[in-house]
């Protein structure tokens, strides 16, 4: 038997998700004032900023299973430049890695 209702397990995975987007919000903000060159190619590539945010706290296979903010921390900031700008398109290489896994986890398409 449950030790908590069904309801009580609802609210907190409704918190924990709350939270999970506040910090995403939160984290993309400072970003935009550590890196705003940064944020903007996010934002310009993918579209709005919530979009550029799950992007950007995601782990992505391009970069080992990890999201922006553990590429920046581990001091790799030439890999992420290579993969947003890449070396043939200034689109192509941000459009492969949203397609990579998006913030739904499923694939995502970018329109212009």
């Amino acid at each position: 038997m449950l030790s908590k209702s069904y309801q009580e397990l609802a609210d907190q995975v409704r918190k924990v998700m709350n939270l999970r987007e506040e910090v995403i919000a939160s984290s993309f903000r400072e970003l935009e004032v550590a890196a705003p060159t940064l944020a903007r190619l996010m934002l310009e590539e993918l579209g709005d900023r919530c979009r550029a945010a799950h992007w950007a706290a995601m782990p992505l296979r391009s970069f080992e299973g990890r999201c922006v903010y553990q590429v920046l921390a581990d001091g790799e900031i030439d890999l992420l430049w290579d993969r947003l700008v890449g070396a043939n398109s200034s689109t192509a290489p941000c459009q492969a890695a949203v397609n990579e896994r998006s913030p739904a986890g499923g694939h995502a398409t970018k329109t212009h």
